[in-house]
């Protein structure tokens, strides 16, 4: 059986799931794209061959199962509510300009049973897999603290939250930083002219109370070659730093090692710790959303996602609450001791 999804937004995100969409059609046909003007509208319908709509109208009259929307952050909302009035269900993408009172809203919905998925990713990605079996394997011990320079707040605090296992953290502090870094890459490709852009870089502490979650995040990461991001964890017995391992054995010797990424998966020695068999056939961010859109069917078929949702929406929150801590005054240090 194909259900029927359309897609409203026209941007790097749309493409990717345009292009998803094409390689799963023995059980997703993709009805069109909204967009805004007849120029992309032209350079989408020649580029992909599917229809483009110019009005939520003509999208509507090709009666979608579901709707994947990857408007602008500052429209996000606004489309959701649409659709969701609509009684037609939405993927969402995860970045929003959101308020407090738009995601209570949002939440309230979900809880009254309307359909709604967060496309929130990044927990999936076989790294974060391979880190969370270690965890549940007790080599670590007990966990004590996360530290996440791998993507934007809200998908930060999600793989945060997923490694420590919590939910709720108790108190948030955070800070902002501009620096000037030299453009290397962009989303038309690699760059050598030596340009010095801006990027700013957050910190945002996650207090769980017996655990602590830290962010810090290069806004240009995504898209640099001389930037790495990266995953830590710490706990009373060992910790992993994206690859590389170190733990106690039970003689409470050290045991130094990394893991090992095959085609077949992620290894720690002979033990299997990811394993993703659509690797072999998409790239690493096609088969994350893949599983985000088998999701949405089993949305539509009657599964309940409504926790896992909650607490995307609660991430969101969270990176509401860090964005108000950096605009806050900062406080001048008018003495030290000693000088």
């Amino acid at each position: 059986m194909q259900y029927r999804v359309a897609i409203i937004g026209s941007g790097f995100r749309s493409e990717i799931f345009i292009k998803l969409i094409k390689k799963l059609n023995e059980f997703l046909l993709l009805t069109g794209v909204l967009c805004r003007s007849v120029e992309k509208k032209t350079t989408l319908e020649n580029k992909y061959s599917i229809n483009v709509f110019l009005s939520k109208k003509e999208l509507l009259a090709s009666k979608p199962d579901f709707i994947i929307n990857a408007v602008s952050k500052d429209n996000i909302y606004s489309e959701t509510i649409y659709f969701l009035n609509k009684k037609i269900p939405v993927l969402q993408e995860t970045g929003g300009n959101f308020t407090k009172i738009q995601l209570e809203h949002l939440a309230s919905r979900v809880l009254l049973g309307q359909k709604l998925l967060i496309a929130e990713q990044y927990h999936l990605y076989p790294l974060v897999q391979a880190m969370k079996k270690i965890i549940d394997l007790n080599l670590l011990g007990e966990i004590q603290y996360v530290k996440c320079g791998y993507s934007h707040d809200y998908h930060s605090f999600n793989i945060i939250k997923y490694l420590l296992n919590e939910k709720y953290p108790q108190y948030i502090s955070a800070d902002k930083h501009n620096f000037m870094i030299t453009k290397t890459d962009s989303r038309e490709g690699l760059c050598f002219s030596g340009e010095l852009i801006s990027t700013t870089v957050t910190n945002f502490i996650l207090d769980f109370g017996n655990k602590v979650g830290y962010h810090c995040f290069d806004s240009t990461s995504y898209r640099s070659t001389i930037l790495m991001r990266h995953i830590e964890v710490v706990g009373t017995r060992g910790s992993i730093n994206d690859e590389h391992l170190k733990y106690l054995d039970s003689a409470n010797e050290t045991i130094d090692t990394n893991l090992k990424t095959t085609n077949e998966g992620i290894f720690l020695g002979e033990t299997l710790l990811s394993y993703n068999p659509l690797l072999s056939q998409l790239d690493l961010e096609e088969a994350t959303l893949r599983t985000l859109l088998l999701d949405m069917i089993e949305l539509i078929k009657g599964h309940d996602f409504q926790e896992r949702t909650i607490n995307h929406l609660n991430d969101a929150y969270l990176a509401f609450l860090a964005e108000k801590l950096t605009h806050q005054t900062k406080k001048k240090i008018t003495k030290y001791f000693g000088n």
